[in-house]
This record gives C-alpha cells, structure tokens and sequence, in this order.
C-alpha cells in the first residue's frame, strides 16, 4: 500500500503535493520516484560554481526548483529559488555561501526520499553500478572527515540493488569500510574511480 504522510519527511509538505496530484499516491509516488533517480546527477553538476558557470547554475536551479516544488519538497525548493535568482543578477558571493546549505539539504531528503520508496515499493531499485555523482559524494564527505554526509551518501548507494558484480561487489566493500568510518581507505579507493 503506498501511503504518505504529512511530517513523516524533513521539508516535504506531502498534504499540498498530494492536492496538486488530486491524492493520487501511485502517480506521486512515480514522481518522487523520478525525482530520486534524476536529481543527484544535476547536484553532481552545481557541487562546484564558478562566476564563469554561474548562467549554467541558474538554469540547472530553474529546474531543481520546478521539481522540487512539484513533489511538495518547499525547503529544497525554495532554497534553489533563492539561487536561482541570485545566480540571474550575477551574486556569485550568495550562490557561493548558499551552494553547501542546497547540496546538504537535497542529499539529506534524497536519502530520506530513497529509503521510504524502498520500504513502499518493497523492493530496490535497480542500477548498472553505482552512479558516479552519488561516489563523488561519498569522495567529498570522506575527505572532509563528514561522517553525516558519508551517511547520506551511503544510505543512497545501498538504496538502489546493483546488476553489475563490480558494483556488488564495491558497495558491499563500501558498507563495511563505512561502519568502520575507514575514511581513508574509502578515498583512495574512489579516488582511482574519479573523472580525471
């Protein structure tokens, strides 16, 4: 039974997005779940902003914040709003200081988004092998020593069942390093899976 309930996620308002789908939970969840699977590719390409890319950033803001709105998740929503417009006038000082709040707030609701599909649908979904936006995050977190964002980033690898061995294989090895909190270890090994 899909069911969704006000409160249950961090700045998801499910009351109001649930109105606009006319309380049509399969759709909504369809939503979410696009939402889940597309959105830590765009974060991957705003992770870093420079004035040269600022145009680049408002558009891909433009769309977060469309998205995000549409599934009820205002806190993100907002937040992308805010730089968008910033980004438009040309404030990179405000995207700059603003950026770190946005990927934070995003990764914590896709994490949270992710495990209540899993729990709903009873199932994973599934995935070649982990996307590499999603191993950058853990890459950052691990350098940085973020046990919070290596959880995020963790809980959203293992949220998703892998058909490739290798990534079988790398996740199960990522989980353990994890519980170990081995930062070290789990750099260097991302690290020889970065783009150059």
């Amino acid at each position: 039974m899909l069911t969704w309930a006000e409160g249950e996620i961090d700045g998801l308002e499910v009351t109001q997005a649930l109105a606009r789908f006319s309380g049509d939970t399969e759709s909504y969840s369809e939503v979410v779940e696009s939402y889940v699977r597309h959105t830590p590719a765009l974060l991957a390409k705003v992770r870093s902003v420079t004035p040269e890319t600022l145009g680049d950033y408002g558009i891909a803001m433009h769309g977060l914040k469309g998205s995000s709105h549409t599934l009820g998740a205002e806190s993100v929503g907002n937040l992308a709003e805010a730089l968008e417009r910033a980004a438009t006038a040309g404030d990179f000082i405000f995207v700059q200081t603003n950026n770190p709040l946005l990927l934070e707030t995003a990764e914590k609701l896709l994490a949270a988004l992710s495990a209540k599909l899993n729990v709903m649908m009873g199932r994973k979904v599934h995935r070649d092998k982990p996307a590499p936006e999603i191993l950058e995050a853990l890459y950052q977190a691990c350098v940085t020593f973020d046990i919070d964002r290596m959880d995020q980033a963790m809980r959203l690898l293992t949220s998703y069942e892998y058909t490739q061995g290798e990534g079988t294989e790398l996740v199960a090895w990522l989980e353990e390093k994890a519980r170990r909190l081995d930062f070290k270890q789990i750099a260097e090994r991302l690290m020889k899976n970065r783009p150059v």
